[in-house]
């Protein structure tokens, strides 16, 4: 599965993230699924926000799903609609 088609599945959007072309930035792009954290597994209390990064936005996607394959993605942890979908460990930007 790539993470377009993830994105679809839970009805999810990805922002991708341009930052200002200032030296501290350095052509920085970034990319998450919008209100999200990551669980390393069912029993860590600990949610971490995770994000990609890259100089373009296709590295920054690539990053992002790298760094959420096999953990679990909390959505709007906050909130009474909240959800947990585990990623696979398969999961590729393309």
């Amino acid at each position: 599965m790539n993470i377009c088609e993830l994105a679809d599945i839970i009805g999810r959007d990805l922002v991708i993230t341009r930052f200002p072309n200032i030296p501290s930035q350095d052509h920085r792009f970034t990319c998450e699924f919008k209100n999200s954290e990551t669980k390393k597994d069912e029993d860590d209390g600990l949610l971490i926000s995770t994000y990609g990064e890259g100089r373009t936005p296709t590295a920054a996607l690539q990053d992002y799903a790298k760094k959420i394959r096999g953990k679990l993605l909390v959505l709007d942890a906050c909130s009474s609609n909240r959800r947990e979908i585990w990623i696979p460990a398969s999961l590729s930007a393309r």
